[in-house]
């Protein structure tokens, strides 16, 4: 299993564990941390920046001895594979009794195929009634089986993902962090069941694959021409603390009109892997701070989002969108988030 400490680092470890075995020692952690105070003075936002990220299972002809250290850009290759299935369900407050039927549904679902399952809540429980579902397979899965099988488990489920990133497999997430003994009791695992025994790949065979997107091969400008030749990229931690600092207060920020000349950078950097996927999502909520309530502020984030994820998905097909997107380094800025 390849993990890093928090999403801002930039290699992953290797953990030489199988699925289950891994995330059961996750949930052993989580608890003994709890029970040391570990958090005890850190709000929500430091505890998420601070929480183990995981990425994927392993890697196709993976050398364990010099491959135990890998950047994360290798881990979203073509060269990942999964062996867990992970749904992040972001409910709200007030909807407890839609995130309670999914997980009752996500239990019944695996005692009807003597599977393992992990369900465990996030930092944001219990004022938000969000956790994580994780389940296991016997086969690992590329990126395209893994949106089989994504589709697989929504479809059994007779719902819809809360969140669109579920069915891709370059999504990383957060191990679980536990903050309070309620987040503790909100944890539903069978994981110690040697009976249980991953799903098998073939249910979910007959599910479509996504299409597939094109390479693209993008004319270097000046500034990320001189990026490459001085061994530079961008710092991942400086990122949203710059967008919520500088870009959000600035007329950039000003409003959806104004920002989304910038969110369109934002995504030209994911397409061309400078910025990591989540990291962006942390910009965009760092740059709908702006808004003078809490109500618009989250408004201004899922707009933010949905911008987002739909430049990334036009600039990862067209060409020309993508050289047409302004570079995030040319925001003087960001100019700080440069490393050697």
């Amino acid at each position: 299993m390849f993990a890093t400490p928090t999403v801002y680092a930039q290699r992953a470890q290797f953990i030489d564990l199988s699925d289950v075995e891994f995330f059961n020692e996750c949930l052993d952690v989580a608890k003994d941390r709890f029970n040391e105070g570990a958090y005890e003075n850190l709000d929500s936002d430091q505890v998420k920046k601070n929480t183990p990220v995981v990425y994927v299972s392993t890697l196709s002809k993976i050398d364990k001895e010099s491959e135990s250290f890998v950047e994360r850009k290798t881990l979203n290759s073509d060269r990942g594979r999964r062996k867990f299935l992970m749904i992040d369900a972001d409910f709200n407050a007030e909807e407890e009794e839609q995130s309670k039927a999914l997980q009752e549904s996500i239990i019944a679902l695996a005692d009807e195929h003597n599977a393992h399952v992990l369900i465990y809540p996030t930092v944001s429980y219990p004022e938000k009634p969000r956790f994580r579902a994780v389940m296991f397979v016997k086969r690992a899965m590329t990126r395209e089986t893994y949106h089989q099988a994504m589709l697989w488990w929504f479809d059994q489920l007779s719902d819809a993902p809360t969140d669109e990133s579920d069915f891709r497999m370059s999504a990383n997430r957060n191990v679980p962090v536990f903050t309070s003994q309620e987040q503790i009791d909100g944890v539903y695992s069978n994981l110690d069941d040697e009976s249980r025994e991953p799903l098998d790949n073939k249910v979910w065979s007959s599910y479509p694959k996504p299409k597939k997107r094109k390479k693209i091969d993008v004319q270097e400008t000046e500034l990320s021409s001189l990026m490459s030749k001085m061994g530079m990229s961008l710092d991942q931690s400086k990122l949203v603390k710059i967008t919520r600092e500088e870009t959000a207060p600035s007329p950039v920020g000003k409003s959806y009109h104004s920002s989304w000349r910038f969110i369109d950078s934002v995504a030209r950097s994911v397409v061309l892997g400078e910025v990591d996927s989540d990291v962006a999502v942390e910009m965009m909520e760092a740059l709908a701070t702006r808004g003078e309530t809490p109500d618009e502020q989250k408004s201004w984030y899922r707009g933010n989002v949905k911008s987002l994820e739909r430049s990334i998905d036009v600039m990862s097909k067209d060409k020309e969108a993508l050289e047409a997107a302004r570079e995030l380094i040319s925001y003087k800025e960001f100019i700080k988030a440069l490393k050697g």
